[in-house]
């Protein structure tokens, strides 16, 4: 975040020496942390502006850990990836800074902190997010009660919309910007045309109750039901009334279909 120096850097490096792990496959300590003190530098360093003292052993390490966390600009941090994560791409700086004095009050309370991000206030002013594919293909099995015997064909158009599973080499993760993955629209769309229409492999949607429906507004308000929660915009209500008037035969699972690819699901 822009607030340590190479110095610090090699501070840190020095407070951490004998920190290792158990490689013995035959003591208790396998795989467990172990500190090596014969490995350990126990002369004094300077963290962050914070003199930890020689002779600390294991602890310059504990003290590293707590000089992080309790720094200013790990709660900046931590409060702009977090609102990201569960927000928005771009939160403000009040916001931010909002945020980040609930870490610093709490401790880092990460449960505080997803409540104060997901609070009703902060929510209605919040701008949709884009979908990455896991989330929009979990999303439409879930709306449309799909049965699924095998995910593997699932996962292949998870692929074929550029999120393979455990796929993303970096440590950071796949990106959560709409810049990213706004380029890959067109398997997008299909995901929920091939899965009404059963085109993916060991995934079902059962249609009866759709077909078995009266008027074309009961069949707008099943999907509104099913596929928005009762939350549909009147701007895609119109237009799926319109596509089943013009299209009478046989398009009601298209109508589902066309919901799945719209805007109001595509964003979340």
């Amino acid at each position: 975040s822009g607030n340590f120096t190479q110095q610090d850097v090699t501070e840190v490096a020095r407070c951490f020496t004998g920190w290792t792990r158990g490689t013995d496959p035959k003591q208790s300590s396998f795989g467990k942390f172990v500190f090596d003190a014969s490995a350990h530098d126990n002369n004094s360093k300077i963290v962050l502006g914070h003199v930890i003292a020689a002779g600390g052993g294991v602890t310059d390490g504990d003290q590293v850990l707590s000089i992080l966390a309790t720094h200013p600009g790990t709660a900046q941090h931590i409060a702009v990836k977090m609102l990201q994560w569960l927000l928005c791409e771009n939160p403000s700086d009040a916001l931010v800074g909002q945020i980040a004095q609930v870490y610093t009050r709490t401790g880092g309370d990460i449960k505080m902190l997803i409540r104060a991000i997901l609070s009703p206030a902060t929510l209605q002013g919040a701008p949709a997010k884009f979908k990455r594919p896991l989330h929009l293909a979990a999303s439409g099995l879930r709306a449309t009660s799909a049965s699924v015997s095998k995910v593997d064909f699932v996962r292949g158009r998870l692929e074929g919309m550029g999120q393979t599973l455990f796929g993303w080499s970096p440590p950071n993760g796949y990106p959560d910007t709409q810049a990213y993955w706004a380029a890959a629209m067109l398997p997008r769309w299909n995901f929920g045309m091939d899965l009404l229409f059963g085109q993916i492999a060991h995934a079902y949607v059962d249609c009866g109750a759709l077909m078995a429906a009266k008027t074309i507004s009961d069949v707008v308000q099943m999907i509104n039901t099913g596929i928005f929660a009762g939350e549909i915009s009147g701007a895609l209500a119109s237009s799926l009334t319109a596509f089943l008037i013009q299209n009478p035969k046989d398009a009601r699972v298209s109508a589902v279909a066309l919901a799945l690819a719209s805007p109001d699901f595509q964003w979340y």
